[in-house]
């Protein structure tokens, strides 16, 4: 009996659907699946936003640490370029999400690299999903130029 039922486990995990959220181990990919294009160190990243103007937009894929992620649903993350520089990813079609608890960890992205220009109302509302305090929120004046990308597949290394 107990080999019976270890054989139905092994053929219903070997015949289970694939989830779109595949983990292994403390890796987990989200989105479609990353191609084999040259993956760009936070550095060279940093370097191709200096160069980007206000209307480029560039195919590419880069690593860098994950700084804040939306804590309402985990549409958004900010990944961090340097100490004082961070990109805001958002995922293509708002197509897929990623875990809130996610901070600290490493995440490859692959999609379109731009500027992004927030207006004032844009950049609270990120403020209030990322769990800013109504004090933090009303500081936020003007529109503001930062870092943007679109991801259509992510890899979160934790």
């Amino acid at each position: 009996m107990k080999k019976l039922i270890f054989a139905l486990g092994i053929l219903l995990i070997a015949f289970a659907p694939a989830a779109s959220t595949a983990q292994q181990g403390k890796v987990t990919n989200v989105g479609e699946p990353l191609s084999q294009k040259a993956l760009l160190s936070t550095e060279a990243a940093a370097a191709m936003y200096q160069k980007l103007g206000k209307k480029d937009t560039l195919t590419t894929a880069f690593k860098a640490k994950v700084k804040e992620v939306c804590q309402m649903k985990g549409c958004w993350v900010r990944l961090e370029l340097s100490p004082e520089e961070t990109v805001l990813v958002e995922f293509k079609d708002y197509g897929f999400f990623v875990p809130k608890d996610i901070a600290g960890s490493e995440m490859w992205v692959e999609g379109k690299a731009y500027i992004n220009e927030l207006s004032e109302g844009e950049h609270r509302h990120l403020a209030r999903d990322a769990g800013a305090s109504e004090k933090e929120i009303k500081a936020i004046k003007g529109t503001r130029k930062i870092p943007g990308f679109e991801a259509s597949g992510v890899r979160i290394i934790r």
